[in-house]
């Protein structure tokens, strides 16, 4: 019975023979990010919160709190010469390209102190770096939607 629904709703969903609508569905959209820091993360800092952001696009089921689980492929690569968050909020400076509709994890963190390995980037001891749960954002169908990165934590 199941199977015979499911037939009729494939063919009573279908458009008419010859119609000639467009039955596509865009499924990728675009993220533009800005940067923020807490006042009292800054703080905490050995050095001005300026400098570098290395990070990764995740799709959000990917992710745990201890960061993307075993296997899991990144989205696309971002990198950002120069974030500034000794004023505050930063403006947007970097625009995805494609990405799938869906929710998204932007991963990463800022070289504050200028020392990372352009081969194997990494943070180190006090470079503000991202959190899972506050940086996950909805990618919507031919959407550019802006997105705020916030570093909620400093390495320790």
């Amino acid at each position: 019975m199941l199977l015979l629904l499911s037939v009729f709703f494939l063919f009573a969903c279908s458009p008419p023979e010859g119609d000639s609508a467009d039955t596509s569905v865009e499924l990728f959209g675009q993220l533009e990010l800005s940067f923020s820091l807490d006042e009292d993360q800054q703080d905490r800092m050995d050095e001005a919160p300026i400098g570098a952001f290395t990070g990764s696009f995740y799709r959000a089921s990917d992710v745990t709190v201890l960061g993307p689980n075993d296997g899991a492929e990144d989205l696309g690569d971002i990198f950002v010469e120069e974030v500034d968050l000794r004023s505050g909020n930063t403006e947007v400076l970097f625009s995805s390209a494609d990405l799938p509709v869906d929710a998204v994890v932007v991963l990463g963190f800022l070289d504050s102190d200028s020392n990372r390995d352009l081969d194997e980037p990494d943070p180190d001891r006090k470079d503000p770096v991202t959190l899972p749960g506050e940086n996950t954002f909805l990618v919507v169908a031919g959407v550019t939607t802006e997105a705020v990165v916030h570093f909620g934590f400093l390495k320790p």
